[in-house]
This record gives structure tokens, sequence and C-alpha cells, in this order.
């Protein structure tokens, strides 16, 4: 497209016309480069996690502005109850990763009108970070395969958008790596609602102390 307009064949209008799907485009294609180089640095052992206390507010408050277009676009509104107590002891870029992944899901699979709520849960030493869609859910069956190399598991979403079918597993991969956990409940027509357990920074700055 940039050769087009550099070289005269296409005007600046035509160019701008084409500009929404483009960017859009680009950004899935990001997204999904750093799933799979994330992905493959974890699979050669080469990847590094640094914990370090970690605001998670900030973390899904920058998220759903990165996606704040398309949850425009589907008109799905999204409320963060998450406040700035929610301090946990993990590495900002993977959990980031793992947040972006979730609400990209919630978003793929949530119909238009929908919504997603992020919240946290006091779990003695985790917190447990969840993410509640009311998206079209998923069986059983798909419930215990999203999660697990062995299994490629990918659907279209509810606007037919595609998936690279590495998001929940590497998210499960960066989660246990930084000492938590990842589980998924769901029902079939009503939602889908991800558990992100968590260690706390204050229990781990008071075991390093």
């Amino acid at each position: 497209m940039f050769d087009l307009v550099n070289s005269g064949d296409m005007s600046s209008s035509d160019f701008m016309n084409f500009a929404p799907s483009m960017s859009k485009n680009i950004n899935n294609i990001s997204f999904t480069l750093d799933n799979l180089l994330s992905w493959g640095q974890s699979q050669m052992d080469g990847m590094i996690t640094k914990q370090e206390v970690t605001n998670i507010k900030s973390i899904v408050d920058e998220n759903i502005g990165l996606l704040s277009k398309s949850f425009s676009q589907k008109s799905i509104i999204v409320e963060s109850k998450i406040d700035n107590q929610v301090l946990t002891w993990s590495d900002k870029n993977q959990i980031g990763i793992v947040i972006r992944n979730i609400l990209s899901n919630a978003l793929k699979f949530t119909p238009e009108n929908g919504t997603i709520t992020i919240g946290a849960n006091d779990k003695n030493e985790f917190w447990e970070i969840w993410f509640q869609d009311t998206g079209v859910g998923l069986t059983k069956e798909s419930l215990q395969k999203i999660f697990f190399k062995e299994e490629t598991f990918t659907t279209y979403g509810t606007n037919n958008e595609k998936g690279t079918g590495l998001g929940l597993m590497l998210c499960k991969e960066m989660v246990e790596k930084n000492e938590g956990s990842l589980r998924a409940e769901s029902i079939v027509g009503k939602g889908t609602c991800f558990y992100c357990s968590i260690p706390k920074a204050i229990d781990k700055l008071k075991d390093l102390a």
C-alpha cells in the first residue's frame, strides 16, 4: 500500500480509506508475533522471568486502552474493578502478555453489546485476578483443551475473528513461571471467567527480607 502511494498509483485519499483496516491488521500481526516469540523463548528455555513489584491496575488499564478501538467496534463495555492495592510479585512483561491475551480472547468470543469485567480476590498469599465475559462460553470438552500443548485448539470468534491457538497455552506457562496458576470456568451461552492467581508482592518482600 505504501509503495503504491509512493509510486503515484494510489491517491492519498484512497490510501486513507484503507487505513483503518490496515491498522487493525498490523495490530493483529504484532500481537501474534509477540505470542510466537514469547512461546519460542519458553520452548528453548530462553525465557527469563524477572519478578518485581507489579501494579496490576496499571497493566490492566494499559491493555484496555490498547484494545479500546476493538471494544468500541463491537460495542462491548469493559469495567475494571482493580485498584492500586493489587500488587503482585511477578514479571511485568509476562503478566502483561497474559492479561492482553485473556482480554483479547474475551473480546473475540463476546458478542456485540456484551460486557467484560475484571476484578481481584484476596486469596491470602495470592491475588486472584478474574476476567468475566458475557460471551458464547465453552463446553466442558473445550475447557479441558485450551491450556495444553498436546491440543491444537483454536476457533473463530463472534465476528469471525481468527486466533493462533497459542494464546492461552502461553498464558498458562507464563503464569506458572511466576509461581502462579491459571484456570477457567464457563457456561455455554452465558460466558467464561478466567482466574489468574499471582503471588502478592508484600508476602514475597517479607520472605526476601
